[in-house]
């Protein structure tokens, strides 16, 4: 006797009230549920043949807060929508994101594509990718494209930012914002596999360049002074001037650059710089580590 495959389905969920996402996730995955909370409200169906069937329906979701990965607001809805990929009905629907803050960054407008593919055979799952995300964040505009493999539990994701106030995320991720400021773009592509954050952070690699213009880096202001300061006491009597001397107690030097850029590289989740570079009027700096 041959068990049962059915060919296609038709399921229909249906949340008239607010529902509990820690408890819908933890009979899913319950290590994924450890800290989350949050409620949802709403109804999607999938209907169709299999692997594909299409969605329709819309699920609410708010206040959600899951510590352990950083989220710490999330609010938006999920809506189906029919796509075709390569020729092929597929299971696909809309992400949109109101807000959201993830370790201490703050996502605005968050818009993306998410569609299913299948795995190889019927009891392996395939893959959720997320296509055209985009969203707002300190001012400028961040780009977000990956995929999850639910067999292999492997994880991609590619981010890009453009036009973003260095000034709002020192405020965001440092507290002061003087520490960095100027216009920033940067490019992050990350892998890792596992569900749990020790295997997340303990699998991950992947590379990303950061480059911020016309800004200033508050540290260096002191440390522009402290050169200028020994370069007064080094040059001699001869070289000495007024001017040097204001230079170096004048409280204007701040660190000002034209440019400033890190490649960096993570393997097995440990950072490493393989090119800072700093180029301003008054000093160039470079060094890797």
């Amino acid at each position: 006797i041959f068990p049962y495959k059915p060919d296609a389905v038709d399921i229909d969920l249906d949340f008239p009230q607010e529902a509990s996402m820690n408890t819908l996730v933890s009979l899913i995955n319950p290590p994924l549920a450890r800290g989350l909370t949050g409620e949802l409200k709403g109804n999607m169906r999938a209907k169709g043949k299999l692997p594909n069937p299409q969605l329709s329906g819309k699920v609410e979701f708010s206040n959600i807060k899951l510590p352990e990965f950083g989220v710490e607001k999330l609010e938006g809805h999920i809506r189906g929508e029919p796509e075709t990929i390569n020729g092929k009905q597929a299971t696909a629907c809309k992400l949109v994101v109101y807000d959201t803050e993830i370790n201490h960054i703050l996502l605005r407008n968050l818009s993306a594509d998410l569609f299913y593919t299948p795995g190889p055979s019927f009891d392996k799952p395939g893959k959720v990718h997320l296509k055209n995300g985009h969203a707002t964040v300190a001012s400028g505009t961040v780009q977000i494209n990956g995929w999850t493999d639910l067999h292999e539990k492997k994880h991609y994701l590619k981010t890009k930012m453009s036009d973003v106030s260095a000034r709002k995320l020192s405020q965001r991720l440092l507290g002061n914002p003087s520490e960095v400021t100027g216009d920033l773009d940067s490019e992050l592509e990350i892998h890792s596999q596992g569900l749990a954050k020790e295997d997340l952070i303990k699998n991950l690699q992947g590379k990303g360049r950061v480059r911020i213009r016309n800004g200033v880096v508050g540290r260096f202001g002191t440390l522009q002074t402290r050169l200028t300061q020994y370069n007064l006491l080094t040059q001699g009597v001869f070289g000495f001037n007024l001017n040097n001397l204001l230079q170096s107690v004048w409280p204007v030097r701040t660190g000002e650059f034209d440019e400033l850029t890190n490649d960096f590289s993570i393997k097995s989740g440990e950072f490493t710089i393989n090119d800072l570079r700093y180029t301003g009027d008054d000093m160039r700096l470079w060094g890797a580590g």
